[in-house]
């Protein structure tokens, strides 16, 4: 219990009041517990047929006040933890965006949704409903129990007895609960990643025909049905004994109990009211195991959020630094995704300010990598990375990314107009240079055409914009944002002739004054580069040079030229 005390309030920045609310909870419950102790007085003034009034209004004032405590404490937990599940659904937000692109995987949209929605739901359980729960079901038998003692030693040591048991029950039940939720959890990661996936590649699925997908999917149902049913029948265990020797004390104590007043041992109210607990045990005991399972649950959503939050994040400077111009160089880089396969091995490489560079080569030779390591979605394994002569770790990544706007070839746009998404460059610029920047990007072109101008929701994805448009919105968030750094990732590759037009020439426009470094797979796009980079399969740099220069060598570039000339001749017949 102190165990998970400790890992639940670790996950808020604020301190969470949990254990006073667990404090108030205890007192409310032995307040309950010396309430049902003082029907025992009563019980016996009543058969005496002596005055029960003081002994019952004592029992009615207790059992209010432990109402009343027991009222206003669910009350606070449920207002605090309100705001605290907030705020730690915030605090997962702000941990998302800072985490390195290496941590998400095909899980990690299905695993931050669980985080947000399930575990949120799970952790908010814990203080209004979990833990009283448990410590009524603890608490008040254990009051019962040592007051037996006092009566009859006989019932007392009967239920004593029991309590050795049901602790080793009870930590096999944690044992299992821990390792099925865990396995539970990893299944419903799993169909939750399928179901994503399912439902963002319906325009593959649906071109391939076949089963259309729906096999994975139902695969990974089916292997969560069954760590379900698995995880049923590994708790059922710990939790039918559990029941089994609960009612077997309380019968055993109630047997001990009419032989002990039959033989006139034990005062008939005594008994009645001794027998009367037995009864008023039977269920919270019950459900004690049920409880302390749903405990390792909420155990499981604790270790959940905390390995989102604690997830190692890009170290940051503690002052950054300042460069000295945007010149950017690669110093004996080497990286990999992972230690198996390098993808960049000691690698040197320069881009001078206010110059344009296309990187060129094969697909998988590492161009992609370069742009993300320069963005520093990653940090390298060796070397580093400078701009304006200092180490990008050290200038850190809020000014790193304020001095860097990026374009891809897969543009995403935020639900909602086209206006929010393009004022995400620089969210406080006026409409005069929102405009502006549309103008320079191409962008006016389609607002002019679309019926709510700069009003029209995108979608979800920007699915409502056809690809060139959402490119030329991307243009238009760089061209607002006005860094001076520019990394473009082809832009231009999967475009038709007429927005692959619009776009370059915005690119161009865009480019000017600025670091720019792109990957262009198309030669109308690299001809205007200031400087080339080819690389070969390897990931090594094979030469360098301008279009002039490199075109009049032979090697991988020239082929790349070849190639594109004999795309744009061919023609149908």
């Amino acid at each position: 219990m102190m165990t998970f005390i400790r890992t639940y309030e670790a996950l808020f920045t604020r301190p969470t009041r949990l254990r006073s609310l667990l404090g108030w909870y205890t007192l409310s419950a032995v307040l309950q517990g010396v309430a049902y102790i003082l029907f025992i007085p009563v019980l016996r003034s009543l058969f005496a047929g002596e005055g029960v009034a003081l002994w019952f209004l004592l029992m009615l004032l207790v059992a209010i006040g432990a109402l009343v405590l027991f009222t206003l404490t669910i009350r606070s937990s449920y207002m605090l933890y309100l705001d605290d599940l907030l705020d730690l659904t915030e605090a997962i937000g702000d941990r998302t965006v800072q985490l390195p692109l290496g941590w998400f995987d095909d899980r990690s949209t299905s695993r931050i949704n669980q985080a947000v929605l399930a575990d949120m739901d799970m952790l908010g359980r814990v203080p209004p409903i979990i833990a009283p729960n448990i410590i009524n079901a603890t608490v008040i038998p254990l009051i019962i129990t040592i007051t037996m003692f006092f009566f009859d030693w006989r019932m007392g040591l009967a239920l004593a007895i029991a309590i050795p048991i049901l602790v080793i029950l009870v930590r096999w039940l944690g044992r299992v609960s821990r390792v099925a939720a865990a396995r539970e959890t990893d299944a419903l990661e799993a169909v939750g990643a399928r179901v994503l996936e399912f439902a963002s590649l319906q325009s593959v699925l649906r071109a391939g025909g076949g089963s259309r997908g729906t096999d994975t999917v139902l695969a990974s149902i089916e292997e969560a049905a069954t760590e379900n049913q698995a995880s049923l029948d590994h708790r059922g265990r710990p939790i039918n004994l559990s029941f089994i020797v609960t009612h077997a004390a309380l019968v055993l104590a109630l047997v001990l109990g009419v032989h002990a007043a039959l033989g006139g041992e034990l005062e008939w109210p005594i008994f009645l009211a001794l027998a009367m607990f037995c009864l008023l045990l039977a269920q919270p005991l019950a459900l004690l195991p049920p409880h302390i399972s749903g405990m390792s649950d909420a155990q499981r959503s604790v270790d959940r959020v905390g390995s989102i939050l604690h997830a190692p994040v890009l170290p940051e400077p503690a002052t950054p630094a300042e460069p000295e111009g945007y010149d950017i160089a690669l110093h004996d880089v080497s990286f990999g995704y992972d230690d198996a396969h390098p993808v960049l091995q000691h690698l040197n490489l320069e881009f001078p300010q206010n110059s344009v560079t296309a990187l060129v080569g094969p697909s998988g030779c590492g161009k992609s990598t370069i742009l993300s390591l320069i963005a520093r979605f990653y940090d390298v394994d060796g070397g580093a990375i400078t701009v304006g002569g200092r180490d990008i770790r050290e200038i850190g990544t809020a000014r790193l990314m304020r001095d860097t706007a990026m374009v891809f070839q897969d543009v995403y746009l935020f639900e909602g107009s086209i206006a929010e998404n393009v004022r995400l460059g620089r969210p406080e610029a006026t409409q005069e240079e929102l405009e502006a920047a549309a103008r320079r990007a191409r962008l006016d072109e389609v607002i002019k055409r679309l019926p709510e101008g700069w009003d029209t929701p995108v979608g979800e994805g920007g699915n409502q914009l056809s690809g060139g448009e959402k490119q030329r919105v991307a243009i238009a968030r760089a061209f607002l944002k006005d860094s001076p750094i520019l990394l473009l990732d082809e832009v231009t590759s999967s475009l038709d002739g007429a927005n692959e037009a619009a776009v370059s020439s915005a690119i161009r426009e865009l480019a000017e004054g600025r670091t720019t470094i792109m990957i262009a797979h198309r030669l109308s796009t690299v001809t205007h580069a200031t400087s080339i980079v080819v690389f070969s399969e390897t990931g090594r740099i094979e030469d360098r040079g301008t279009h002039e220069e490199l075109s009049a060598r032979s090697g991988t570039y020239s082929q790349f030229i070849a190639e594109q000339r004999a795309g744009a001749n061919w023609k149908l017949a």
